[in-house]
C-alpha cells in the first residue's frame, strides 16, 4: 500500500468474514487501512497507525464460483466495492494449441508437420475432443493447467524415452490414473477398465505411425545402490542406509501402484492418494522410503484419530516447523486424511505444495 505495489488476495472468498470486514475501508474510495492492534493518537493522527494506499496501489482478488465445491459467495456489500470481471475458460482449439506450441520444449516433436510445428498441440487436442464425447469422459471438466501438466511432463521425460512414450504416459498421469476417485466414483469397475482400454487404443493409434509396436513386458521393480523403480520411471537412492523391507512389491496390484506414483513423482507436483481404508496408501509410501532410504515424516491430519497414533501435538506452529524442516532437507512427506484437517492445517500444506524440492503424498479415503 504503500509503496504503490499490486496486491493479490487468492481466494479471498475463502477468507474469514472477521478478515472481509477488516477490508471494507480498503475497498473504499478513501483507500484506508487501520491498524487497531497499534492503538489510535487522538491528538497526532500523524502516529496513528491508519495507512493511505499510494495511488498506484491496487487490490485485486480472485475467487472461484461460489457454486464451487466447499466454495462461498461474497456478501452484495463487498462485491459492490469491487469491480467483477468474469475470466471465461479457454476452449477454442487455436489458442489451446499455441498454448502448447509455446510450453513445449525444443526438439520434442511428433514427427514432420506441414505446419512447421510439433505436433504436440494437435495431438494432444485430438485425444481432449474425443476425450470429451466419451460417457465417462463428459463428467470431466478439463483445464489448462490439465493440458499443462501433460506438456510438462512431455519436456521432462523426452530425454529419457520415446516421445510417443512420453506422450502416452502423460495422458496416463493426466486423466487416466484419476478414474475410479472423484466424479468417477460411481462407475463400475468394469466401465472404467473398458474405458481406459478405449483411451489406450486411441493415444496407440495417434502415435503407431511414428513408432512401430514395441512387445510389451511385464513390468518388474528394478532395484540398484543408485536408484529405484519400475521401468522406465526411476528415483534416486537418498542418504539413509537402505533398510531391507518385506513388502511385496512384485504383487500385481501393488506393482501397478508402485509404477503410477513413480510416474507421478516426474514431476514435482502433489500427488494425492485416494482409496478405501485399509487398502495401502500409507503403507505403501512407507515401504517405497523404506526401499529407496529416504527419511519419511508422516503427518496425521485426522483430528479423529487416536492419539495413540498421532506422534504430533495439536499444536499447527510444530506441524509447521517439521514440514519446514522436510522441505530444507527433501525427505518425503505423507500427510494423512487431508480431506478432514482443520481449514488452517490445510491450507498450510496448500502453500507449501509449491516447493520444487518436496513431494507430498495425501491419503483420502474413499467417500
Amino acid at each position: 500500500m504503500v509503496q504503490g505495489h499490486i496486491f493479490l488476495a487468492d481466494e479471498i472468498s475463502l477468507a474469514d468474514d472477521s478478515v472481509l470486514e477488516r477490508l471494507n475501508s480498503l475497498l473504499e474510495p478513501e483507500r484506508t487501512l487501520l491498524l487497531a492492534e497499534k492503538g489510535i493518537d487522538l491528538n497526532n493522527r500523524a502516529n496513528s497507525e491508519l495507512i493511505v494506499a499510494h495511488p498506484n496501489f491496487f487490490f485485486i482478488g480472485t475467487m472461484n464460483p461460489g457454486g464451487d465445491f466447499g466454495k462461498k459467495e461474497l456478501s452484495p456489500a463487498l462485491r459492490n466495492r469491487f469491480t467483477e470481471i468474469w475470466c471465461d475458460t479457454c476452449r477454442h482449439r487455436d489458442d489451446l494449441v499455441a498454448i502448447v506450441e509455446r510450453t513445449v520444449k525444443t526438439g520434442v516433436s511428433m514427427g514432420n508437420q506441414e505446419d512447421c510445428s510439433s505436433g504436440v498441440g494437435n495431438s494432444i487436442m485430438d485425444f481432449v475432443e474425443w476425450f470429451e464425447k466419451m460417457e465417462v469422459g463428459k463428467r470431466f471438466t478439463i483445464s489448462i493447467r490439465d493440458i499443462l501438466t501433460w506438456v510438462n511432463f512431455i519436456n521432462t521425460c523426452a530425454d529419457r524415452m520415446e516421445i510417443t512414450e512420453a506422450y502416452i504416459h502423460g495422458a496416463y498421469l493426466t486423466f487416466l490414473d484419476s478414474l475410479g476417485s472423484g466424479i468417477t466414483s460411481t462407475e463400475s469397475s468394469k466401465s472404467l477398465d473398458k474405458f481406459k482400454s478405449a483411451c489406450h487404443e486411441f493415444l496407440t493409434n495417434q502415435t503407431s505411425k511414428l513408432t512401430p509396436s514395441v512387445p510389451h513386458t511385464p513390468p518388474r521393480v528394478d532395484k540398484t545402490d543408485d536408484r529405484f523403480g519400475v521401468k522406465p520411471f526411476f528415483i534416486p537412492t537418498g542418504k539413509t542406509a537402505l533398510d531391507s523391507t518385506d513388502f511385496a512389491f512384485d504383487a500385481p496390484t501393488t506393482l501397478s501402484n508402485v509404477a503410477r506414483l513413480l510416474r507421478g513423482m516426474q514431476l514435482d507436483k502433489a500427488i494425492l492418494l485416494e482409496g478405501s481404508p485399509g487398502v495401502g496408501k500409507t503403507g505403501l509410501v512407507t515401504a517405497l522410503a523404506r526401499a529407496t532410504g529416504h527419511e519419511l515424516l508422516r503427518v496425521n491430519l485426522s483430528d479423529q484419530t487416536s492419539l495413540a497414533v498421532r506422534w504430533m501435538n495439536e499444536s499447527l506452529e510444530r506441524d509447521v516447523l517439521q514440514v519446514s524442516k522436510v522441505t530444507m532437507k527433501g525427505y518425503e512427506a505423507s500427510t494423512r486424511r487431508v480431506n478432514i484437517a482443520g481449514t488452517a492445517k490445510g491450507g498450510t500444506i496448500v502453500d507449501i505444495s509449491e516447493e520444487p524440492d518436496l513431494q507430498l503424498f495425501y491419503g483420502v479415503p474413499e467417500k
